[in-house]
Parts: C-alpha cells; sequence; structure tokens
C-alpha cells in the first residue's frame, strides 16, 4: 500500500522486543506522493523507494535525512533495489528500461532490455545485478536474464528460457547462485558469478501445482520449494534430490 511515513529499530544482538517509542521516523515522501515500494540496505543505514511520481528518492535512515537528491521518474518503473553496502540503486521499468544511480544520484546508462522487467536483485558485494525480464506474443511468453558488471555495467551473461513467464526467482544470500522458477513445476538454476546454467531442477513432477514460493537456505547449497499443493520441499542443488518434504493443511500457507 502506498505510504508516506516508515518506521526503523536498530536492535542489539540478543534484543527481543522492539517497541514504537524506540522507532526512527523515516519520512520517506509526502502524503500527496506517497512511496509504494521501498528497498533496505543490508550492510548500510539507507533505503531507496519508488513513489508514485515515479521518482526514486534515497534515505540515510539513522541520520533521518535524504542522502541523495530525488532522482528524475521515468514512466512504468515497477520494481526497486538497492545494493547492501548502500552505494547503487536501481529501478526497473515495464518499457525494458533499467535505471542505475550511483550514490551522489548520477544515472550510470546500462542497456535497455527486450521485454519488462519483472525484478532486479544485487549480489551480496554490490559487484553484480541480476535482471529478470518477460513478454512475448501470448502463447509464446519467454523469460531472458542478464547479469550484470555494476561497475562497469558490461554484461557478464545472458540466457533465454523457453519455459513461459517468469513467476518467481530467488538470488543466494552470498550472491553465488539464483534460481528461476517457470511453468511446469520447473526451476532453473544459475550460477550467480559466472552465469553459467546448472541441471534443472523439477519441483512438481506432474506438473500442475503452480510454485508459490522459492528461497534458498544454507547458502547456495539448498532451495526451499513451496507449491500450490500446500507441499514445501528443500532441495540439495548438489545433486537436485529432495532432502525435506512438509505437506500442510491447508494450501494457503
Amino acid at each position: 500500500y502506498p505510504l508516506s511515513e516508515l518506521k526503523a529499530w536498530t536492535a542489539s544482538e540478543g534484543a527481543t522486543r522492539l517497541t514504537l517509542e524506540t522507532a526512527l521516523p523515516i519520512q520517506v515522501s509526502d502524503p500527496k506522493n506517497p512511496a509504494w515500494m521501498i528497498s533496505l540496505a543490508n550492510d548500510a543505514p539507507r533505503l531507496a523507494a519508488l513513489r508514485l511520481d515515479q521518482s526514486v528518492v534515497a534515505w540515510d535512515y539513522l541520520q533521518r535525512q535524504r542522502s541523495a537528491l530525488a532522482y528524475p521518474g521515468y514512466p512504468y518503473c515497477s520494481t526497486i533495489a538497492i545494493s547492501p553496502n548502500g552505494r547503487w540503486i536501481t529501478s526497473g521499468c515495464r518499457s525494458g528500461d533499467v535505471h542505475l544511480y550511483d550514490s551522489s544520484g548520477r544515472e550510470q546508462p546500462i542497456r535497455k532490455h527486450r521485454y519488462p522487467v519483472d525484478v532486479d536483485y544485487f549480489s551480496s558485494d554490490g559487484d553484480r545485478l541480476l535482471t529478470i525480464t518477460s513478454g512475448g506474443p501470448e502463447g509464446r511468453v519467454e523469460t531472458e536474464w542478464t547479469l550484470w558488471k555494476v561497475a562497469t555495467r558490461e554484461r557478464i551473461a545472458h540466457d533465454r528460457l523457453a519455459t513461459g513467464a517468469v513467476t518467481l526467482s530467488a538470488l543466494s544470500p552470498d550472491g553465488g547462485t539464483f534460481a528461476i522458477a517457470a511453468e511446469g513445476g520447473r526451476v532453473a538454476i544459475f550460477d550467480g558469478i559466472t552465469g553459467q546454467k546448472r541441471p534443472m531442477l523439477l519441483a512438481d513432477q506432474s506438473g500442475t501445482s503452480r510454485l508459490t514460493y522459492l528461497a534458498f537456505v544454507a547458502g547456495s547449497r539448498q532451495l526451499l520449494v513451496a507449491t500450490e499443493a500446500g507441499t514445501v520441499s528443500v532441495y540439495d542443488l548438489s545433486t537436485n534430490q529432495r532432502t525435506l518434504t512438509y505437506s500442510t493443511m491447508n494450501s494457503e500457507y
């Protein structure tokens, strides 16, 4: 939902409770132009927000001030991501454009994509950017991904998946592996540094249950997959074998 103010906490090790009294208010926007999407930097006290007028703003939430001027807005932007170190911000658009900004607010040019941008991820060190797009005529929708070197905006690797529209994706916490789930219960696995493709994982043998969630566990070694049928499974990516399965009573969970 659109918002104009956030609450942020800093918690010491072992802290078990956060209260509104200790929260730091962050005025990311104003009620007439609220933010509708935010991204937090894991290793720096910064966040980026995409506002309704399509402008992007960065904030230092410990100093409670905007750390860069509002970036110029572009039409139909639908993603926002900030690198873990807070040095880079990217916003992807339905036009296929990806706008990359450095910490001073200067835009760095990056090649336009053929299809609308669905999601973008930074690696844990902020050196690489993964963009995933999908599009094409009805009945022949395809997914494309591109791995970029952020500092130079050079393309490290690129591939196209003839597996329909992307439904889910995930990048491992260490940035070493990424996964893209598509139709038919399939999950494509890639090396997050070189882009090299690994063996395809078939998470739903029947191909009839839609995948609803992807997440890496144990770094890049295991992948958790949930299905519409209410099954949650963990796969060892060194063998693509299922190591744990749990079926919920209610598929909504």
